[in-house]
């Protein structure tokens, strides 16, 4: 077994939910579940596919804890769930893999947690999924920041009538 020298925000925590960037370096990110104060990493990644080093970690917020994570159409940017935070956070990721934060899109309604999500193929759109509101959420994407902007529409997850 081969073991990665892991310091920083992420030394000692759980990582749960892993993504590899599309975009060359091809980074590998994860997100530390369950919060809180919750926290990222990224791996730098050898040509043949090994993870070779940890490339930077970092924090999010004291009452975060991350459940899903998706990369933009472009792969220059990195969305997080945060379930326990009831947020959608959205980093830039730079020609060397690193993140930088961007925006933290709240919740309109409290307790309603978000837990995975998407980015639809043009970029326009990220799709959310709702732990506690029972519900798939579309959001506009806004164009110069690459941060949720606004719902556009919201669909249930429960049938009709029950």
């Amino acid at each position: 077994d081969r073991v990665l020298d892991f310091k920083g925000d992420c030394f000692n925590k759980t990582s749960a939910f892993i993504v590899q960037s599309p975009a060359s370096p091809n980074a590998v990110y994860t997100s530390q579940w369950p919060g809180p104060a919750a926290c990222g990493s990224s791996f730098k990644v050898l040509s043949n596919g090994t993870l070779s080093s940890v490339l930077e970690t970092w924090k999010y917020s004291n009452k975060s804890g991350v459940h899903g994570l998706a990369f933009g159409a472009d792969a220059t940017t990195l969305h997080s769930a945060d379930l326990s935070g009831d947020g959608v956070w959205t980093h830039s990721v730079g020609n060397d893999g690193k993140v930088s934060a961007v925006a933290t899109y709240p919740m309109p309604t409290a307790g309603m947690h978000p837990r995975h999500l998407t980015t639809h193929s043009s970029g326009t759109y990220l799709y959310v999924v709702l732990e506690a509101g029972n519900a798939l959420v579309e959001y506009s994407i806004d164009e110069d920041t690459a941060a949720a902007k606004a719902q556009v529409n919201s669909y249930s997850l429960i049938p009709a009538g029950k």
